[in-house]
């Protein structure tokens, strides 16, 4: 199935995107074990930092 980045973004919780941005953000290594909408969500903020938009992941950091 293939999906956007705003459908995978809608079925990970507010606790996952932060994790994963935060790991994006951190030049952390991802897990191997990313579900297929972890994948995309993923892809997504490669494309934001790739595309000097780094600042976009900072919206998915609780304040």
């Amino acid at each position: 199935m293939e999906m956007s980045f705003e459908q995978a973004e809608a079925m990970l919780t507010a606790a996952q995107k932060e994790r994963l941005a935060r790991l994006m953000w951190d030049g952390a290594g991802l897990p191997q074990d990313l579900s297929p909408e972890e994948k995309v969500f993923c892809f997504g903020l490669y494309v934001f930092c790739e595309y000097e938009q780094r600042d976009e992941l900072k919206k998915y950091f609780t304040p």
